[in-house]
């Protein structure tokens, strides 16, 4: 039998799925980092963002919060912390001078509210791969309502 291939990696390219501001996933890219040495990082986070990120990454271990004023006025933060994936895989690109893309579409008023669903423990990432954390995650990570077209687009 052939073994499943892995949700994770295509052709050379290796995604590390993350839930924000969970240390256990920004010790995930760290040790992806390593293992597969990227010639690019590419994280999904609009570019918008990237100059205030750098600063934002700068400034640590002091916390910053990136802010963007969207059309109808309301504020979509953006936190600058070590324990974010994100912020993680963007640090180590700089640290070792790999280019670094945001490759994800701003997209104005963007509907953050999801259905609720029980995450398997962060912790778990340790004792069953972050293979098998992500298989039993992603049935329940559906778009917001009213976000299908902003997702397919992003």
């Amino acid at each position: 039998m052939g073994e499943t291939p892995s949700p994770l990696t295509w052709k050379n390219i290796t995604c590390i799925p993350c839930f924000h501001n969970r240390i256990q996933f920004a010790r995930q890219v760290r040790k992806a980092f390593n293992s597969v040495q990227p010639d690019v990082v590419a994280l999904e986070l609009p570019d918008i963002y990237y100059s205030d990120l750098i600063q934002g990454i700068e400034r640590l271990p002091r916390l910053s919060l990136v802010c963007l004023q969207q059309a109808d006025q309301q504020l979509t933060y953006l936190p600058v912390f070590p324990s974010d994936a994100m912020i993680e895989g963007l640090r180590l690109a700089r640290e070792y001078k790999i280019p670094a893309a945001l490759i994800d579409l701003a997209v104005e008023n963007y509907n953050l509210q999801q259905e609720a669903f029980a995450a398997p423990d962060d912790e778990a990432i340790e004792i069953v791969g972050l293979e098998a954390f992500y298989r039993q995650g992603s049935p329940h990570l559906k778009p917001a309502p009213g976000n299908a077209t902003k997702d397919q687009n992003r």
